[in-house]
């Protein structure tokens, strides 16, 4: 059990993303020249529990928004993991999970200059 997208308590079912109550596809930021969709995930990736719930919930976020966007747009998955303790094997099984399903994984904490 987790909470889902539309904030109550529901069944995760990870092989079918349809049966969750998603609504409308609405990504953080779409390239349109670049015909990207990018997804940012502000969530709990503490502990291997939240990881294993993160992968889960991306991967259907993924294939639901896979049905949504334009023809031909990638999808990325950036995490908002600012402020956090994630360990390096954490971070690696993000990205090599998520991998097949996303055309990038990048954590924040990785990408914007501190100070």
């Amino acid at each position: 059990v987790f909470y889902g997208p539309t904030g109550g308590r529901e069944a995760m079912r990870a092989s079918n993303p349809f049966e969750l109550g998603w609504g409308t596809a609405t990504v953080e930021f779409a390239y349109e020249d670049k015909r990207q969709a990018v997804h940012v995930l502000n969530h709990d990736l503490q502990s291997r529990a939240a990881v294993e719930r993160n992968v889960r919930f991306a991967k259907a976020r993924l294939q639901w928004f896979k049905r949504q966007l334009p023809k031909g747009y990638s999808q990325h998955l950036m995490f908002d993991d600012r402020g956090q303790q994630v360990s390096p094997a954490d971070r690696a099984a993000l990205r090599s999970r998520l991998g097949p399903a996303a055309d990038g994984v990048r954590f924040f904490s990785e990408s914007v200059p501190k100070g």
